[in-house]
């Protein structure tokens, strides 16, 4: 995925300048006077899984006609907060986050309100899977599937605990990079609360990892330390005495 900096290298910074942007080379961080924080972009509210198709694409073109379809497919990432895009940035992200929220049903605004808790960043993989856990239930309440007496609840069951747990996966930090993959390669792949103790355990042995390699390098630095002749003893200094070749002596 491109950074924020390589692929906005040759745009200009102001980020509300109608002025900086011309036809061959739109600056996606510009934001023109008629963009506005209350605005909806698309007739057709997001309900859920009914509809999300069709919101979906109409959304998307929605998006890339306002030239901010990059904040949303990964082209143009979060900045380092020292970097010269990083306000720009963040005002046009935060006025993409609008839109999209001003196009969804108020029974599941707040699951997308809340999205960015859906990733574990900083946290504990148990607070990670608390946050998780709760935005799903509370989307399950939001959007409840349809009920019914065939094979077909069972069905869609089953693919909504899927759906679960390859979005608790995605939303892991690199260093599960590993246990990601293990899940995913499993066969049948393992449910939600079982993959959360697959990860709690991964958490627990890089820490004890961690641990022992501090132990192990503040030993050998003390062993080194301990090796120097002590300085405060006045023969640990001491140089041997000159011995002549000729006589001995």
């Amino acid at each position: 995925m491109a950074s924020a900096d390589q692929a906005s290298s040759n745009l200009v910074l102001d980020p509300v300048d109608s002025s900086d942007s011309n036809e061959l080379n739109p600056n996606p961080y510009c934001l023109k006077s008629g963009d506005n924080p209350g605005s909806i972009l698309v007739t057709e509210l997001l309900i859920g899984r009914i509809n999300y198709p069709s919101w979906s694409r109409v959304m998307v073109i929605a998006l890339t006609a306002k030239n901010k379809i990059e904040f949303i497919n990964g082209v143009i990432g979060k900045p380092e907060a020292n970097s010269p895009l990083y306000k720009a940035w963040t005002l046009a992200n935060t006025m993409v986050l609008s839109w999209i929220y001003n196009s969804v049903n108020k029974n599941i605004k707040s699951s997308v309100m809340y999205n960015e808790t859906t990733r574990q960043n900083n946290l504990l993989v148990s607070d990670y899977f608390t946050n998780f856990k709760t935005l799903t239930d509370e989307l399950m309440n939001c959007d409840p599937l349809p009920e019914c007496s065939c094979g077909a609840m069972r069905i869609l069951t089953e693919k909504f605990e899927k759906d679960c747990v390859m979005k608790f996966l995605m939303g892991l930090n690199e260093n599960y990079a590993a246990i990601r993959t293990q899940v995913l390669m499993a066969e049948p792949m393992p449910d939600l609360n079982k993959v959360y103790s697959m990860v709690l355990h991964e958490e627990m042995q890089k820490n004890i990892s961690s641990s022992s390699s501090s132990e192990i390098e503040a030993a050998a630095l003390y062993s080194n330390v301990s090796a120097k002749p002590n300085s405060g003893n006045r023969y640990g200094n001491r140089k041997e005495r000159p011995i002549c070749s000729h006589c001995g002596i």
